[in-house]
């Protein structure tokens, strides 16, 4: 293969990649113009060459070999469509679940996605240039939602300075003809302030996804550090090998939702309605416990944290409760309640909707993060970039 012939291979490959001159320079350790004059017609040296090959995901005969054809698709293309899916298909899910599930839980979920989807288009697959472009227009999206929900919720608690009305009134005012030059003040205010606050939660969501989900600085088997280097660590995400100990735990939140659903029932023993609250503690406690002991294996401690967080999450499930029956203890019979109270009448909670589908978020957040493993890696010192030599010839 002639030098013309390895340019165009090259420049191919790196296109196939999605992967601009400047980005393959910087994941090789070289110039930008190092690989300008290797895609014009010259040859890098041998050990560069293997690094060439792996980062652009192709072997180094296929590289060099002028027969061979140029792959455009490879056995990751599955692993670039799945990134998609989490990033921006995380994006509508957000949407699907905020209509019945809590704002934080459907963000922190959202934000579980796409760093996800982060860390699959970074390390196995190409075309990031459109998938950053999606991913920003969806991310500015999500945010302003979750403000706009945010700023509306607010509304109901504070209301404008000079108008005294609130946010959905004088939306409403416009909507009807009503304009007024304080009306249209007080929009563009609270638009500005939205408008902002969607910038920031957008930038931060993508900071905090882009650092969840950055490459490893070194090998995650050098962890050894004094304690003048316990400034310089950071977090890597990885993906962790799974075990089916490590899913037990999901267990928890399946159980005790069951445990609510009990309550659609109207034949349970009498004890039982009046008691549920109290009788959710013990069991809460004991499920807690059991699911979480296979983690205290040596190997699965990993997880405990995440076990420990879904144990605490499960407990608020109370609050998610519709109250719209009673037991009535003197005919020990189930009834319906109505706008009225009776100290012979205890009402009980049920599971609804928004319980069911928090539950199962739950299970798939805590399974995601089975397969994810986060590591503290010690920071490199910064490399000056030097450029090796090159040889005219092969």
């Amino acid at each position: 293969m002639n030098e013309q012939e390895f340019a165009q291979r090259l420049r191919q490959y790196r296109k196939n990649k999605g992967m601009t001159q400047q980005e393959l320079a910087d994941q090789l350790g070289v110039s930008n113009k190092t690989v300008s004059r290797w895609e014009s017609g010259s040859y890098p040296d041998v050990t560069t060459l293997v690094a060439l090959a792996r980062v652009l995901g192709v072997t180094v005969d296929e590289l060099l070999d002028p027969k061979a054809p140029v792959r455009t698709l490879e056995k990751s293309d599955w692993q670039n469509l799945l990134s998609f899916a989490f990033a921006i298909g995380g994006g509508l899910l957000f949407y699907l679940l905020a209509q019945f599930v809590p704002l934080p839980l459907c963000w922190a979920l959202y934000l579980g996605c796409l760093a996800y989807g982060i860390y699959l288009q970074s390390h196995y697959t190409y075309h990031t240039h459109w998938f950053q472009l999606g991913v920003w227009v969806m991310v500015f999206f999500v945010s302003w939602s979750a403000v706009g929900q945010l700023l509306i919720g607010s509304a109901a608690l504070f209301s404008l300075s000079s108008s005294g009305m609130f946010l959905t009134d004088q939306i409403s005012r416009l909507l009807q003809g009503n304009v007024n030059g304080r009306l249209v003040a007080a929009l563009l205010m609270w638009g500005l302030i939205w408008l902002i606050l969607t910038a920031v939660l957008s930038w931060g969501t993508m900071a905090l996804a882009r650092w969840l989900a950055r490459e490893p600085v070194v090998d995650n088997s050098a962890l050894i550090f004094s304690w003048k280097d316990l400034f310089r660590l950071r977090l890597s995400l990885s993906r962790a090998s799974f075990h089916w100990t490590k899913a037990i735990p999901v267990l928890a939140p399946l159980v005790l939702m069951g445990y609510w659903c009990l309550f659609w029932r109207d034949d349970l023993p009498g004890w039982l309605y009046v008691s549920q609250k109290e009788l959710y503690l013990p069991v809460w406690a004991g499920i807690s416990l059991l699911t979480m002991l296979p983690l205290l294996k040596k190997g699965r401690r990993g997880m405990l944290p995440p076990a420990l967080a879904l144990s605490l999450v499960d407990l608020t499930f109370p609050r998610l409760l519709v109250y719209k029956r009673g037991y009535r203890t003197i005919k020990e019979t189930v009834i319906v309640m109505g706008n009225w109270t009776s100290p012979n009448v205890h009402s009980f909670g049920q599971a609804n909707e928004e319980l069911i589908v928090s539950a199962i978020v739950l299970t798939l957040l805590y399974l995601i993060c089975c397969f994810i493993a986060i590591k503290r890696v010690p920071k490199e010192k910064k490399k000056e970039e030097t450029e090796p030599e090159e040889s005219g010839t092969f």
